[in-house]
């Protein structure tokens, strides 16, 4: 890594202004066995107008952001219970700083990987999934899912090579009564050399930090 000096300031939000806000809305549009959604929100300021100054190059500096997500979906019933589904999701997080504080978003260094470090997690990324949910009698529903995530894009606009994902997941419900029921799937994440997609949400979670590069399996038995 070739470190630079990049010493920066923080005008900040010393008065203690309210500058964190969130906002977003949800549109939907059903007509017959064709259902439509779109998503839209946006968490600005996330660090209510706050950043920290940094005099290394060998160190990111934090610096506030604004982080948007829209989502769109697509889904089509093809019998009681059963029906075929397209999901694309975007996600972007922008630096919110002022040209007075003199904040880059990206240290200066050396080699795509140790730039690639720097931007985990602060990321404009883009998805697609397909999925079906298929009913069989009155008591058994099947699942699954595919999920391909493109290459992010870096703070300049550069696509970083390496950095998607894939996913794919297959799950069952069983109906054993009205209010109970047994679920199991099994979920795989495999990430390119420069990404660490984790397995995260719905109550479940596993560890909060892992490798570039890993692969993900998960194989989930549960009684609602």
């Amino acid at each position: 890594v070739a470190n630079t000096t990049n010493t920066t300031t923080n005008a900040g939000n010393a008065a203690g202004a309210q500058k964190a806000k969130a906002q977003g809305f949800t549109l939907r549009y059903v007509t017959g066995p064709i259902a439509a959604q779109f998503d839209y929100g946006k968490n600005s300021n996330t660090n209510n107008g706050l950043s920290t100054s940094v005099n290394t190059g060998s160190t990111a500096p934090t610096l506030d952001t604004s982080i948007t997500g829209q989502k769109l979906g697509l889904a089509y019933t093809y019998a009681p219970g059963s029906k075929v589904y397209f999901i694309n999701a975007k996600f972007k997080t922008e630096f919110t700083e002022s040209a007075e504080n003199n904040v880059t978003p990206v240290q200066v260094v050396g080699g795509a990987a140790s730039r690639t470090s720097y931007n985990k997690g602060l990321r404009e990324q883009s998805s697609n999934s397909i999925g079906v949910q298929h009913r069989l009698g009155s008591n058994l529903e099947l699942h699954g899912q595919y999920v391909k995530q493109g290459n992010l894009k870096d703070f300049n606009g550069a696509s970083v090579a390496n950095s998607g994902s894939t996913a794919y997941a297959i799950g069952a419900r069983y109906e054993l009564s009205k209010r109970t029921a047994i679920t199991g799937s099994y979920n795989v994440i495999k990430n390119d050399a420069n990404n660490n997609i984790n397995i995260s949400g719905g109550g479940q979670s596993s560890v909060s930090a892992i490798g570039m590069g890993a692969d993900l399996k998960v194989a989930r038995v549960s009684i609602q």
